[in-house]
């Protein structure tokens, strides 16, 4: 269903963090979950801090679930600006991107992080199959 390339992380002049990844859908999706998590690494290992939570990917983008959300009503800004992942089911066979994601300054402000050490994890289902995963690991200082 997917093939695609590793994701890259680029650090900016103000050491924000850019993600940009490349897949390509090879079979029709009708129904995407995506799956995304913040764990904070304590004693070792990292457990889960600030979320954890399920999306619809079809519902969210035709406005038809998770209203009144404010995670996912911001996350879904986020995905509408950088990606091609932009109208609500069916995909057909295509290249799906991400460029420059970035978590802006302002989501700090709102949701203020303890330092530590945290991971991101954005797990992607389609037609009811695990078909990607994303971590991206940072420090907060």
């Amino acid at each position: 269903m997917w093939s695609g390339n590793k994701p890259n992380v680029v650090k900016t002049e103000n050491s924000q963090s850019l993600l940009n990844a490349r897949a390509n859908l090879i079979q029709r999706a009708t129904a995407i979950k995506i799956r995304f998590k913040i764990l904070r690494k304590t004693n070792k290992k990292f457990q889960t801090f600030f979320t954890d939570q399920w999306a619809d990917i079809c519902d969210l983008l035709g406005n038809e679930a998770n209203k009144g959300n404010v995670f996912w009503d911001m996350f879904s800004v986020f995905i509408l600006k950088n990606t091609n992942v932009n109208h609500s089911c069916p995909y057909e066979p295509q290249e799906i991107y991400t460029k420059d994601f970035i978590l802006c300054n302002q989501v700090g402000d709102i949701l203020p992080f303890p330092k530590g050490f945290y991971r991101s994890e954005l797990t992607i289902f389609a037609n009811s199959a695990k078909r990607c995963m994303i971590r991206v690991d940072g420090e907060k200082s």
